[in-house]
């Protein structure tokens, strides 16, 4: 829980999403309980340096992984931090990138499993053929929504591969909605993940590697 001013965000893996709605309704509700929120406090700096230095040594031994992501859609290749969208920007969710699309084709990013289509059809949650988990997410706020102006084209645990086609995205609808249609793809924070690094090309097709993720073996 991060409490941010006079609001309080709840990130909990794939289902932020629906999280956020649940809690919008209830305190449009009125029935929500007034309560005072303790401030975050900043973790433990020594702390901190100590788990960096244990990241380092697990790239310096040989302990992790490269792991080749691909675009979802065609369109802009954006980082996180350029999101108007404090929980992606700040890398809350996890690591990975952004793409401001052309068109209403969303494509898989990676070989795996869908683990979780949210009813809302804003999201889509993948495991990898190495265990890593991420989230699929169909611009910004887009929960809202509540399904409408998109079409899911995949079911939950079945076998995608980089390339499929997993839903349309309705960019006219989205926009005059007045939602964003920044579609986001990153690795859902675990102790396995070390980092991402994301390419240069400005656009970019669903062919095109436009990151490498580094997580733990």
């Amino acid at each position: 829980m991060v409490v941010n001013g006079a609001s309080v965000q709840v990130i909990y893996g794939t289902t932020i999403g629906n999280i956020k709605t649940n809690v919008m309704d209830l305190i449009n509700s009125g029935k929500a309980p007034k309560t005072v929120a303790n401030s975050v406090k900043p973790a433990n700096s020594s702390k901190l340096d100590s788990e960096d230095k244990k990241v380092q040594k697990s790239v310096e031994t040989g302990s992790s992984q490269k792991i080749a992501l691909f675009a979802p859609a065609d369109g802009q290749l954006e980082s996180l931090q350029t999101l108007n969208d404090g929980v992606f920007s700040k890398e809350m969710v996890g690591k990975g990138f952004a793409i401001l699309p052309e068109n209403d084709n969303i494509y898989a990013p990676v070989n795996g499993t869908i683990t979780t289509i949210f009813p809302t059809k804003h999201a889509i949650g993948i495991k990898d053929e190495n265990g890593i988990e991420y989230l699929l997410h169909m611009g910004l706020d887009t929960v809202e929504l509540k399904g409408k102006g998109f079409k899911i084209l995949c079911s939950e645990k079945e076998q995608v591969h980089q390339g499929d086609k997993l839903a349309e995205m309705h960019i006219t609808e989205i926009k005059s909605a007045g939602k964003a249609t920044d579609v986001i793809f990153v690795a859902t924070l675990s102790d396995r993940l070390l980092d991402v690094k994301i390419a240069d090309n400005d656009r970019v097709t669903v062919n095109d590697q436009v990151a490498e993720l580094l997580v733990k073996k």
